[in-house]
């Protein structure tokens, strides 16, 4: 298993440390989660019913306060850990995460005529 340190990637999703590092440090809002505090599923397969998804105790994730939707793309999310857990997919390599907020990116592609999210 892979031990990510400030950031990691798998498939379309795109993780970094929350601490103004990669870019300004942002604030929780709503929990997405509520109803299974032990796991967070960051994004469903476009094809599959594979998900990439984040299992362990006391997993809570939120919206972003800060973040704004730019063509219809998925906006940051915040994922916060109170201990170090595991981010898992069918396909991918499971990854460790260490305890801390975490920014959750899902990855577009680049299209100069539109913005597009990475199919997975």
């Amino acid at each position: 298993m892979k031990q990510a340190s400030n950031q990691c990637r798998q498939g379309d999703v795109f993780l970094f440390k929350n601490d103004g590092a990669v870019c300004r440090k942002y604030t929780a809002g709503k929990i997405l989660n509520e109803n299974s505090p032990r796991l967070a599923v960051l994004q469903l397969g476009a094809v599959t019913t594979h998900s990439h998804r984040v299992e362990g105790n006391n997993v809570l994730f939120h919206e972003v306060k800060e973040t704004a939707v730019i063509n219809g793309s998925i906006p940051d999310r915040l994922l916060v850990l109170t201990e170090d857990s595991v981010l898992a997919h069918e396909e991918h390599g499971n990854i460790s995460l260490t305890a801390g907020e975490w920014v959750v990116r899902i990855q577009r592609e680049f299209d100069p005529t539109t913005n597009r999210n990475v199919y997975d």
